[in-house]
């Protein structure tokens, strides 16, 4: 599997969960089993449009060329999975995360290995 296929998923999913939070804030709330409120939609709306930015980065670096670039660049990824699979890890261990919670977890954890394997 090549790094472009990767960015291309990851690219896709960020902008999909990205958009569901900016115009389905109540929706995103409640599948994580939390009753929404006007400042926790407030808070995703402000989090999906930073995943549509992380996913239209994403699909950006599938163009990047030059593998010193893209390996750089995929570091900062596998820091960034790394870190939303401890947060939401973190989360559904505290009873805050529904069913799209593994959904979340996967994409970052094959997003993570990948990466690791590949550089």
């Amino acid at each position: 599997m090549n790094l472009k296929l990767i960015f291309t998923i990851y690219g896709i999913y960020n902008i999909a969960i990205g958009l569901s939070f900016i115009f389905m804030p109540g929706s995103a709330i409640q599948s994580a089993g939390i009753t929404p409120t006007h400042e926790l939609s407030a808070t995703h709306q402000i989090w999906g449009a930073a995943l549509i930015g992380i996913g239209w980065f994403a699909l950006k670096l599938r163009r990047a060329d030059g593998n010193k670039t893209l390996i750089g660049l995929a570091n900062a990824f596998i820091v960034f999975a790394a870190l939303t699979i401890i947060i939401t890890v973190y989360h559904f261990l505290n009873g805050f995360a529904g069913p799209a919670i593994f959904l979340n977890v996967f994409i970052h954890l094959f997003t993570l290995v990948v990466l690791i394997i590949k550089i």
